[in-house]
Parts: structure tokens; sequence; C-alpha cells
């Protein structure tokens, strides 16, 4: 499910229609949902959800994982009430396009993402939806820092040279945007 709620995810930040997949991943991610094993899986249950546009779910799978925050007597329970939880009401944000807030979320807790597990590569996924986050509040300057340090750290990226254009578009700079676009067209990252 993890894997598959981050392609989606990629593939839907990239302008993809990915069809009814959300839909679909979202109903194998409710049976999942009380699982409560590991705080990165709960995320990408969330995820499914938050693609899928299920508040229903969402709402519900805050709830659990808010619960679950309460019992730090288990390391889920520690690192969700550390992290989680927070990252988990970002993405609810995100799916209620209130983008502050998702800002706000995101950046409290940006240092402490690697407690949720996972690969590099696949914690990712907060770095982009932050992106998303900044690019869609028109937050300027964020989103131009972030994909400053983004470019710098990988000028291969075709992703962070989409956005790029995408900025560099919103604010009428089509040279810029165009020359963007031109950028290594990069499949990861």
């Amino acid at each position: 499910i993890a894997n598959a709620a981050s392609l989606l995810w990629r593939l839907h930040s990239d302008g993809i229609d990915v069809g009814t997949r959300w839909k679909d991943l979202a109903e194998i991610a409710a049976t999942r949902m009380s699982d409560q094993s590991l705080v990165f899986a709960d995320l990408h249950y969330l995820l499914t959800f938050c693609g899928a546009e299920r508040h229903d779910l969402i709402t519900t799978m805050l709830a659990t994982m808010a619960e679950a925050s309460l019992k730090t007597t288990t390391s889920h329970g520690q690192v969700m009430q550390q992290v989680g939880l927070t990252l988990g009401q970002a993405m609810a944000a995100i799916a209620s396009k209130d983008w502050v807030s998702a800002i706000a979320f995101l950046q409290s807790r940006e240092e402490s993402i690697p407690l949720i597990g996972g690969s590099n590569a696949q914690r990712d996924l907060f770095a982009r939806l932050l992106l998303y986050a900044a690019l869609a509040a028109k937050n300027i300057p964020l989103a131009q820092t972030l994909l400053r340090q983004r470019l710098e750290k990988n000028p291969q990226s075709g992703w962070a040279w989409r956005r790029q254009a995408e900025l560099l578009h919103s604010l009428n700079d089509d040279i810029g945007a165009a020359a963007a676009q031109k950028k290594p067209q990069a499949q990861t990252s």
C-alpha cells in the first residue's frame, strides 16, 4: 500500500490522471486502518484516503492516529505523538486544500520525519507534499527555497525542474519557465 500510494501521489502531483486507482487502493487501506503497528504505514493508509477524497475515512484515520498517540508506552505511540499525528494532520489539510495549515504542520515536524521509518527516498514524499502545498498556497519565498535546495541536491531532477517551470510561469516569467522545462527530465526524485 505504501509504495502504491506514494507512486500515485507522484503521478498526481505531475498532473497525471490515475483514474480510479486512489479509490481502489483506499478500499484496501481501509481494511488495514486499525493495524497501528507502523506510523509509516498509517500515514500511507491516510494518503490513500486523501487521494480518494474519502473525508469520512480521513476523519476516522486521524482519530485512530490521535488515539495511538496517547499510548506512549509503545514505540508506535511515541512516534505517533512526536511526528505521525502532525504529519497526518498536514495530509488532511492538503486534502481540504488548507495549504497554510499543511505548510505549518509539515514544517513543524520536518526534522523529526526520519522517526517514522522508511528510506530517505520513501520519506521524500513529505518534502514533495510541502513543496506542493507551498506552490498551491502561492507561498513564493518558501517554494523558491525548497526548489533551490532540491535542485542543489539533485540538478537532474525532472520533477523539480517541472515544479520550477510551474513556479516561474506563475510569476509570468515565461522565458525562465521554458528554460526550466528544457532541463533534464529525469524520471526519479
